[in-house]
């Protein structure tokens, strides 16, 4: 018996549009924690002032904070 060719080509389709779709659905979901991130750091930097001072302990920390830890990477 053999498979008819419709079929594999809409089998492609639906698992092309799924790849898709989780691609998008990740780069949504990207985008909004680096926003949300974003506001919570410029909120904290901005202590209410109209303008935030960038560049101070606050992003230094947050960053050396969220480096990989190297003595695991050796496990």
């Amino acid at each position: 018996m053999e498979i008819r060719k419709d079929i594999l080509h809409q089998i492609r389709t639906i698992v092309t549009s799924s790849q898709t779709k989780a691609v998008n659905s990740v780069d949504h979901e990207r985008v909004l924690m680096y926003w949300q991130i974003g506001k919570l750091i410029f909120e904290e930097e901005q202590h209410g002032e109209n303008k935030a001072a960038y560049d101070t302990f606050l992003i230094k920390s947050i960053s050396s904070e969220f480096q990989p830890n190297l003595a695991l990477a050796f496990l």
